[in-house]
């Protein structure tokens, strides 16, 4: 939608194949691999997104993992960090670093997508229901 209003749009994502797809189903379209779990490299696509873009008006949190499936008791900690680490921390972290280019807009907005999971849960899906919760 943004794109076909006229607007430069930046998008990131873990896969590269995903990203060469989208870039060649709307043309425009700037992309950049990022794992937003890792701090260096959200730090360095959203200067990626400022330098591309000449600023950011607009910041469209979307990315994120589902994460297991199973009961608390069964569920691996790691699993449950992995998925907060990139749900909820990720979300924070590319929003921090927007925020500077967002008040140089002058007129910066946020989207940060959620989930029916945060409102209302779902069966051994705790990890990503939190998270949801949390955004």
């Amino acid at each position: 939608a943004f794109l076909a209003a006229g607007d430069s749009v930046f998008t990131c994502d873990i896969d590269a194949k995903a990203l060469e797809g989208a870039a060649a189903e709307f043309p425009g379209l700037k992309t950049t691999l990022c794992d937003v779990g890792d701090r260096d490299q959200i730090e360095a696509m959203v200067a990626d997104a400022a330098n591309q873009l000449g600023g950011i008006d607009v910041l469209v949190n979307n990315a994120g993992i589902g994460g297991p499936t199973a009961s608390i008791q069964d569920l691996d900690p790691d699993e449950w960090e992995k998925v907060l680490k990139i749900d909820l921390t990720g979300t924070f972290l590319v929003t921090k670093h927007a925020i500077p280019h967002l008040i140089k807009s002058g007129n910066g907005c946020i989207i940060t997508m959620s989930s029916a999971a945060g409102r209302f849960g779902y069966p051994n899906r705790s990890p990503y229901s939190t998270a949801k919760w949390a955004l």
